[in-house]
C-alpha cells in the first residue's frame, strides 16, 4: 500500500482511505495539468507527462476502490504488505538493484567519455549522487535501529 505504518488491520483500513483521498487529489491536479498543457499549447512532452501521471493515478485508484469493497481482499493485501518474508525480499532486491544501477551508470559514464565529455560528467555525477543517497540511507537506517 501507500503508507506502511499501520500496526493492525483497522489502521491499515484508515491508511487505505487516506491513500484514496490523496491519490484522488493528485489525479485532479494532474488533470488540471493536462488541461493547462492543451489550453496553453505546451509541447507534447509536458502533456504526455501529465497524461501518464493521471493514468497511473486512475489505475491505482481503481485498485484501491476494488480492495475497499472486498474485505477478504483487503485482509490479503494487509498480510502481503506486512509479511516479513516479502519485506526482506524487497529490501534485498532493492539493495542489489541500486548496486547494479551504480555499476551500470559508472560503466556508461566510462564508455561515453570516449564520445562526449558532457554526457560522461552527467552520468558520473548521477552515479555519485545515487551512491551518496544510498550510503546516507544505510547510515540513517543503522542509526535508527
Amino acid at each position: 500500500m501507500l503508507f506502511k505504518t499501520a500496526k493492525n488491520f483497522e489502521e491499515f483500513k484508515e491508511n487505505e482511505k487516506l491513500a484514496r483521498i490523496l491519490i484522488f487529489v493528485l489525479s485532479v491536479i494532474a488533470l488540471i495539468g493536462i488541461y493547462l498543457c492543451f489550453r496553453l499549447d505546451k509541447n507534447s512532452y509536458q502533456s504526455g507527462f501529465f497524461t501518464g501521471i493521471f493514468s497511473a493515478m486512475v489505475f491505482y485508484l481503481i485498485k484501491l476502490f476494488r480492495l475497499s469493497k472486498n474485505e477478504s481482499k483487503l485482509k490479503a493485501e494487509f498480510i502481503k504488505t506486512y509479511d516479513e518474508r516479502n519485506i526482506l525480499i524487497q529490501q534485498q532486491a532493492s539493495q542489489k538493484t541500486v548496486s547494479i544501477s551504480i555499476i551500470g551508470i559508472g560503466m556508461a559514464s566510462l564508455i561515453s567519455s570516449i564520445f562526449n565529455m558532457q554526457i560522461a560528467l552527467t552520468l558520473g555525477l548521477t552515479c555519485v549522487s545515487i551512491a551518496l543517497v544510498f550510503f546516507i540511507t544505510i547510515a540513517l537506517v543503522k542509526k535508527r535501529l
